[in-house]
């Protein structure tokens, strides 16, 4: 009952345009980051335009506790709301009664007062959103210098002036014009300390500024920084402190997992990587697209380099990029360009959306923030359509093949916009090789791992420290590799190996050194048919990285598992065997 009251409330109201575009709580489509991502990209907008900005953050005490039902009434029938429809709302707010349960003893049954709508109902928050609907109106209708955001209870107001004295001016109006209406409406303001604060952008001379401003007749003071639905905000918009924060929190959770955890027993690689999914980027993550930056990725960096090296069970150091590869986690700077392809993929897909005219009026007026990610939103809608030209809108074909740029994507459909999980996860490893690539080019790297989201598949069972024996494998920097070339110090001054090729080290043992004897173990029989020779030759090109590149093969990850076990054949036979490889020896071949 109360689903159909709201879907026809929203319905109505919708018609009579009555629908708060500025609201993003409660709403289809709407969420914090899309927010705070209109509030700091048009604070950094108006920054680049050399004005003044002044914040007024405005948190309401007890929301839904605080709304006058009578006014709500009074409120729904000014708007054309009556008849049966206005008396069942009379009813479901005024016509309740509640009583105290408390240690199995039931209280006296009261009548609900005069304040509040019911927690919990889905028609609490459309008239939630219908009662606060003209808080901002009166003064943002008649002043394009005040600008307001909203979701939920949480609001903002945001006056932006030529100098300081002009932005004074414009917020003395806007806090009026709401201490009024708070009066008129009954709605009570909560002017503490980290709740209601005013923060000031862009100033040249901060001391001017007052420090303290009144509302409601209750005293709000000015600060240089406020936390907005989860993220800290600044005054210099740099978020450094929002970024320790993170960290902090992060570490923590970190130190919590780690406990059940270490290389030799406990939460295998699979669990990890996933816990580190759920519990860590659910945090690293959040509002990314607002607050990550080159500066702030430095420290997260190490964190995550941390978190990644565990994961993987090395003892030294090894390569980030690596250990990334082996994982199946692509690093943190491409998983955040990702997170803002979606982000700007969902206002583009929506014709109607309020933050698709606004990412038009910044790309206009070329705000920086919003210019950054617009190329990564061009490449993707390319990449798509040459991935596959049956997703792409028959009446945007022409658009893309005639000097698409930054405007043209307000043009596209909504087919064209719209991505997939398998899309973006094809996408995804499509940056990151390309990142991973100039990276290790630049060391030196002469062949190129693969890239891939997927796990290792690892066979059920594998044990802790059979797998990070397996992984170790992988990468150079392991325990193995430490022992033998201690051991070649001992006896030569020389990490040669006695063929005098190469280094060595446990791949060269294992698939290139030709003075090692290649016989097939006694298990191995199952892998191979009647007349199938190994080709040793094939086997000279092939390092660390054809190891890597055949870690993907589940069958390559069984012998693996049983090699390490002492129970089957030599590595070399099982590289050999692995379609995979064979792929990465032909393309080898031909370069």
């Amino acid at each position: 009952m109360e689903r159909i009251l709201a879907k026809r409330l929203e319905t109505y109201l919708s018609s009579i345009g009555l629908i708060d575009s500025n609201q993003e709580g409660f709403s289809k489509g709407g969420n914090t980051v899309r927010y705070l991502h209109r509030l700091t990209a048009g604070i950094k907008g108006d920054i680049t335009k050399k004005l003044t900005v002044l914040c007024l953050f405005i948190d309401f005490e007890k929301a839904f506790d605080s709304v006058w039902k009578k006014g709500l009434i009074v409120k729904l029938w000014k708007n054309g709301v009556h008849g049966c429809y206005l008396s069942t709302i009379d009813s479901f707010l005024t016509g309740r009664t509640v009583s105290l349960l408390l240690n199995g003893y039931i209280g006296p049954i009261r009548e609900c007062l005069e304040y509040g709508l019911p927690q919990g109902s889905v028609l609490s928050p459309i008239l939630f959103k219908f009662f606060i609907f003209d808080m901002e109106s009166l003064c943002v209708q008649e002043h394009e210098q005040i600008s307001a955001f909203k979701f939920a209870d949480d609001g903002t107001i945001k006056v932006t002036g030529r100098d300081l004295n002009e932005c004074l001016y414009y917020l003395e109006i806007a806090l009026g014009s709401i201490g009024g209406w708070t009066s008129k409406w009954r709605m009570v303001i909560n002017c503490n300390t980290n709740k209601t604060e005013v923060i000031c952008f862009s100033c040249k001379d901060i001391a001017a500024v007052p420090t303290t401003f009144q509302l409601c007749g209750n005293t709000i003071q000015l600060t240089d920084s406020s936390k907005v639905l989860g993220i800290t905000i600044d005054r210099k918009l740099n978020y450094r402190q929002h970024s320790q924060n993170v960290l902090n929190n992060l570490m923590y959770r970190w130190v919590c997992i780690s406990r059940y955890t270490n290389r030799n027993w406990g939460l295998n690689q699979r669990v990890l990587v996933r816990l580190t999914k759920t519990v860590i980027f659910s945090c690293l993550f959040y509002g990314s697209l607002i607050w990550q930056n080159n500066t702030n990725l430095v420290q997260l960096n190490k964190f995550w380099y941390k978190v990644a090296k565990s994961a993987v069970g090395a003892v030294f150091n090894i390569q980030q990029a690596i250990a990334e590869a082996i994982l199946g986690v692509p690093p943190l700077s491409v998983t955040g360009r990702i997170l803002a392809v979606k982000h700007y993929l969902k206002a583009l897909s929506n014709t109607d959306d309020i933050h698709k005219s606004f990412l038009l009026n910044e790309v206009t007026s070329k705000n920086p923030v919003v210019l950054s990610h617009m190329k990564d939103i061009i490449r993707f809608i390319k990449w798509k359509h040459e991935y596959n030209p049956g997703l792409t809108s028959p009446s945007d074909i022409e658009l893309l093949n005639n000097g698409f740029g930054m405007e043209d994507l307000f043009k596209l459909t909504k087919r064209t916009c719209h991505y997939s999980r398998g899309l973006i996860d094809k996408f995804t490893e499509l940056l990151w090789q390309e990142s991973i690539q100039n990276q290790l080019q630049l060391e030196g790297w002469p062949n190129i791992p693969r890239v891939s989201l997927s796990p290792l598949p690892l066979p059920h069972g594998t044990s802790r420290e059979q797998e990070v024996l397996i992984m170790s494998l992988l990468y150079k920097n392991n325990l193995l590799n430490s022992f033998l070339s201690r051991l070649d110090k001992a006896r030569w001054n020389s990490s040669l190996c006695s063929c005098g090729c190469e280094d060595q080290t446990v791949i060269h043992l294992l698939t290139r050194c030709m003075l090692i004897e290649d016989t097939i173990r006694d298990k191995a029989s199952y892998l191979l048919t009647t007349g199938n020779e190994i080709n040793m030759e094939k086997l000279d090109d092939l390092g660390s990285v054809a190891a890597l590149n055949c870690s993907r093969d589940p069958s390559f990850m069984e012998v693996c598992r049983l090699l390490v076990r002492n129970e089957s054949l030599n590595l070399r036979t099982v590289i050999t065997l692995s379609p995979l490889c064979n792929e990465a020896l032909s393309a080898q071949q031909r370069s």
